[in-house]
């Protein structure tokens, strides 16, 4: 999310046809969705917006124009692209997949008009107690299935799953939303490499998308969804597929321990073994539709233990080799009655190798024939080729990410900020200066945090990488990942609200009085100061029964605890302070004075969900601080 991207959206209220904008719902490097109010149907939609940050520009006119006359043809195909793909998707009439009611242009560039679904991402559904167990897993899974199946059955691959973009509604069925296949397209030609993907959930053949743009197909996005569930299941986002390559290059075993081992014991064995195959490396080893797939989660345990696990912790790069001799499962062939396009101004590359984007997979919208679909066994000398191929496309990418490093000026944050968000149990921020990045904030987990900070070394220009970052109890875990989202909107966005002690080393001792500053965001806002104790409890430290709610201006600076409220007395150690800052009252009435934080945070989250349509373009925000107390005389 770039901040130059908010301020250059539509303004609230702005008449878009005969839809009104109220609010933006999300930004992204490929264009802003909002949330807006038909004017005719009376209803709420939600409208995507093209209009890709690093191609284009807003006028004082409303219109959207590419940035110069170089990335005009680009910025055209892209949009063309746009168009094609909502056409395709509007043909989808499926209760688990998102509604296009209508695409048209305006200002310059296209709108994809959407239904507008209610509800919470996966992400945010499986923090909650419950909703991890293998039988919710399942209700979940099933219907996404279905709809998943309907998309590939018609030549379309989402490219872009992930727990952000799978919404669980309010009645509890989940939603496909925002399919990725025109972004990933302009970003091959745009050559923002890192930007096509989500570490983790996109598996290798998308990180090559210019050169094998053909190996993508429905075992894509079944990689995709299987990263999901394993998420679910091991409670982190899968080792991302570039580390991988890289371990099995090197002739080590697969960093990727399998879900059934992280989660045996827990989940029942065909489950477990049907997200290992979902995981496999090699696209050949996959399941090759949803059918086959899905028809693995119930195999009885003969078969299991027949087969070999296609990403075991063991497997090294001498076995890879020896699998990929054999026979590889049937692949379903679409034939187009016209290869996709390529974009104006691209010609055959020297040597006869198509130029980027011509090999790409079908367009949005392309001409399917449903004749030509046809089972194919593979050559037999393909799968002796398959370690030759993969060492060939590890080069390429390396070459690739090499180049970009060289070429970039300063790197991209939304790529390096996507990386950080896959560090679970953290709240992290990143900045750059030129082609320095700088990442701050808190986490629990230092090795993934050292697998993270390699990893965004080898982004697109990203010349050196500092790690400001404090590292916590892992029994603060929880409550990281509740305020993470609200901390780092307010740090990304310079909401400005703050908590804080007069103590710049923010330690107390024993029988000192705590204080506390605060600072409000740049809206009035209510406010919510909350000491979370190691041992799992919150107390309410404001507002209390005397205060009342406690509303804040603007930037208002206030100080609580002078009156020796509250003094520092054992269990000694190092504790949380947070305040949340939301535009709406977060509570009727003032809470007890202490309680679990699993019964805070699920009524925080509640509250949070019911009210956040109503923040009229105000987030909620959050910041917090570590102290230290100890004993007298320590």
């Amino acid at each position: 999310m770039k901040d130059s991207q908010r301020q250059h959206a539509l303004p609230i209220g702005y008449q878009l046809h005969w839809f009104q904008i109220e609010r933006i719902l999300g930004l992204g490097g490929f264009g802003i969705t909002y949330l807006a109010r038909d004017g005719n149907l009376k209803r709420s939609v939600a409208i995507k917006e093209f209009m890709p940050s690093d191609l284009s520009v807003r006028r004082d006119d409303s219109t959207v124009e590419p940035l110069s006359e170089n990335e005009s043809a680009t910025f055209s195909w892209g949009l063309d692209r746009f168009i094609s793909e909502a056409r395709t998707l509007a043909r989808f009439q499926h209760p688990n997949i998102v509604g296009v009611h209508n695409v048209f242009e305006a200002n310059k560039t296209a709108y994809m008009v959407m239904e507008y679904e209610r509800g919470r991402s996966l992400g945010a559904h499986l923090r909650e107690p419950g909703n991890c167990r293998e039988e919710a897993l399942r209700e979940l899974l099933k219907p996404l299935l279905e709809g998943l199946e309907k998309v590939h059955e018609a030549g379309f691959v989402h490219r872009d799953i992930k727990p952000n973009n799978l919404l669980v509604r309010e009645d509890g069925s989940p939603v496909l939303l925002d399919f990725g296949s025109a972004r990933q397209a302009l970003g091959v030609e745009t050559r923002t490499l890192t930007s096509l993907v989500t570490p983790g959930y996109a598996p290798f053949e998308q990180y090559n998308a210019n050169r094998d743009g053909d190996k993508q197909g429905p075992w894509t996005d079944i990689y995709a969804l299987g990263a999901t569930l394993y998420r679910a299941v091991s409670g982190k986002g899968p080792v991302d597929a570039l580390t991988r390559a890289g371990a099995i290059l090197k002739g080590h075993k697969d960093l990727l321990a399998p879900a059934a081992m992280v989660g045996e014991g827990r989940y029942s064995p065909g489950f477990l073994h049907a997200i290992d195959r979902a995981l496999a490396f090699q696209p050949e080893a996959r399941p090759q539709t949803i059918a086959e797939w899905r028809a693995m989660f119930d195999s009885p345990a003969e078969t299991l233990v027949a087969e070999a696990g296609a990403n075991d912790a063991d497997k090294t790069l001498a076995q890879a080799r020896t699998d990929a001799a054999g026979e590889v499962p049937y692949q379903k062939t679409v034939r187009l009655r016209s290869a996709p396009s390529a974009p104006p101004g691209r010609a055959q590359a020297p040597g006869g190798d198509a130029a980027p984007g011509a090999d790409a997979p079908p367009a949005a919208g392309a001409d399917v024939d449903p004749g030509a679909t046809t089972l194919r066994r593979p050559d037999a000398s393909r799968g002796r080729r398959l370690m030759g191929m993969l060492v060939a496309g590890i080069a390429v990418v390396a070459a690739a990410l090499w180049w970009y490093r060289q070429q970039s000026l300063q790197p991209v944050l939304a790529d390096v900020q996507a990386m950080l968000d896959g560090v679970s149990c953290s709240a992290l921020v990143a900045a750059a200066d030129g082609r320095a990045v700088s990442v701050a904030g808190y986490a629990t987990r230092s090795v993934e945090l050292a697998g993270a900070e390699q990893a965004l070394a080898g982004l697109p220009g990203v010349g050196s990488v500092s790690m400001q970052v404090t590292s916590v109890d892992s029994g603060y875990c929880r409550l990281l990942e509740f305020y993470g989202p609200y901390w780092k909107a307010n740090r990304i966005q310079k909401l400005g609200t703050a908590i804080g002690t007069p103590n710049p080393e923010n330690v107390f001792s024993e029988g000192e009085s705590l204080v506390i500053n605060l600072t409000a965001p740049l809206y009035r806002s209510y406010v919510y100061v909350d000491y979370h104790f190691r041992d799992g409890y919150v107390v309410h430290l404001l507002p209390d029964d005397r205060s009342g709610p406690v509303r804040l201006d603007a930037g208002e600076r206030m100080s609580i605890g002078e009156g020796g409220d509250w003094i520092v007395s054992a269990p000694f150690g190092k504790e949380m302070i947070a305040v949340i800052a939301a535009p709406f009252p977060l509570f009727a009435d003032t809470r007890q004075g202490h309680e679990s934080d699993g019964d805070y945070l699920a009524a925080l989250s509640e509250r949070l969900k019911a009210d956040s349509a109503g923040t009229d373009g105000r987030p909620v925000t959050a910041d917090f601080v570590f102290i230290t107390t100890k004993p007298r005389g320590q």
